[in-house]
């Protein structure tokens, strides 16, 4: 992996750059803002709940109708868009007078940074390169953990400083006036693509993402693919009431995350030669398989083992997952309808995410413990596992 960083070093670290960037549309970022948003506006968890939810339902149809211009449209002008998106929604969120500029400002995040950034960095890097994917996905997705460990510290110090206006409004004067000029820069110093594999891959024609969407054994492995982003969601939206129910101090939330990010940034290195040397094929009957002995553990050891064992096994398989979904579906698929595929899955988990904080939070105040909710993640990962190894039977090798 590393002589490949050698070897394109502009193109990989601006897709790095571009992953980090999209966390501010992660529920990790935007769950820092949620105590500040519900003693302005005196909004309950069920009330945020149901803004947040609102409006990643309604970003999984933006994205899903972006798909298509991520294969017709440049680079440049994508990216420019995103970036300028996540700014404006953050000033929007710090100036908020109404709840109504609430929601658009998770509208924004969810859609630009959440959706757009990792689709066109996910698209760029698979039509680049052919040979090394798998490892070109792997280092781009390590912007992910990086960014959710830098960013809560230094946005916590800066809101207990500054405030939570003056801090989102520093933040889109940076994207404007720096990250996005950089960007259009760096895209100047591309290296030039790899050559197309003399493979099955290379002669199979591309699909559309309709003609995907008509196959069986595609709909087989969408509860699988779902699972990560639907279930996880609505637990770290909860990761305060999920502390209390577990009777552990306030602290242990932060070293769960630190474990979930060192995970998920060792296993985002590993995967990538593993895909190049065995094949995206042979490893996506197994990768749900850490997140289920996570919440198997969570359930039965309700306490800091348990917890501290939850998170670690997530971050596994977050941190494998996206590398080897798109490399499996650029392998199968092709890539001429890339974007619009991966936008079609992604919306699909964003749909999915738009719902679980408004149900957990539903299960909650209706006193079900988050014992019952865990295990039915850990349900729901086992059916996924068994659907993947029935569905992949019908994929070549």
């Amino acid at each position: 992996m590393f002589a490949l960083v050698l070897q394109h070093p502009v193109i990989l670290w601006q897709n790095l750059l571009l992953r980090l960037l999209s966390v501010f549309g992660q529920t990790v970022f935007i769950s820092l803002l949620i105590p500040e948003l519900s003693k302005k506006f005196g909004l309950g968890h069920f009330e945020l709940g149901v803004l947040y939810s609102g409006a990643t339902f309604l970003s999984s149809f933006l994205i899903l109708s972006a798909g298509p211009l991520l294969d017709r449209h440049p680079f440049p002008r994508i990216c420019s868009t995103a970036v300028g998106c996540i700014a404006l929604s953050l000033l929007m969120l710090g100036e908020a007078r109404h709840p109504i500029m609430v929601f658009c400002g998770f509208l924004g995040l969810r859609f630009a940074a959440q959706g757009l950034l990792v689709q066109l960095s996910t698209v760029c890097l698979s039509i680049h390169f052919q040979a090394s994917r798998g490892k070109a996905l792997a280092f781009s997705t390590l912007g992910h953990p990086l960014g959710e460990a830098a960013f809560p510290a230094l946005i916590l110090t800066s809101l207990e400083i500054w405030g939570w206006p003056a801090t989102l409004g520093a933040i889109s004067m940076v994207l404007l006036l720096i990250i996005l000029p950089l960007n259009l820069w760096l895209i100047r110093f591309h290296s030039e693509s790899e050559p197309p594999l003399k493979t099955d891959e290379a002669l199979r024609p591309s699909l559309s993402r309709w003609e995907v969407l008509r196959q069986k054994r595609f709909l087989k492995l969408l509860p699988g693919m779902l699972v990560p982003a639907v279930v996880l969601t609505g637990v770290f939206f909860h990761s305060a009431e999920l502390i209390l129910q577990f009777e552990l101090p306030k602290t242990t939330l932060a070293l769960g995350f630190a474990c979930l990010s060192a995970c998920r940034v060792l296993c985002s290195l590993s995967i990538g030669p593993l895909i190049d040397h065995f094949g995206a094929r042979s490893l996506m009957p197994w990768y749900l398989g850490p997140i289920a002995l996570g919440f198997f553990l969570a359930t039965i050891w309700p306490g800091q083992f348990g917890y501290l064992g939850f998170m670690t096994l997530s971050g596994a398989t977050i941190g494998v997952s996206s590398t080897l979904i798109t490399t499996f579906l650029a392998h199968a698929y092709g890539t001429d309808h890339l974007g619009a595929l991966r936008s079609m899955t992604t919306s699909m988990a964003i749909l999915g995410t738009s719902i679980s904080p408004t149900l957990f939070g539903y299960l909650l105040e209706h006193s079900i413990p988050f014992t019952w909710i865990l295990g039915g993640g850990m349900l729901y990962s086992l059916f996924g596992i068994g659907l993947n190894f029935i569905a992949l039977k019908y994929y070549p090798h």
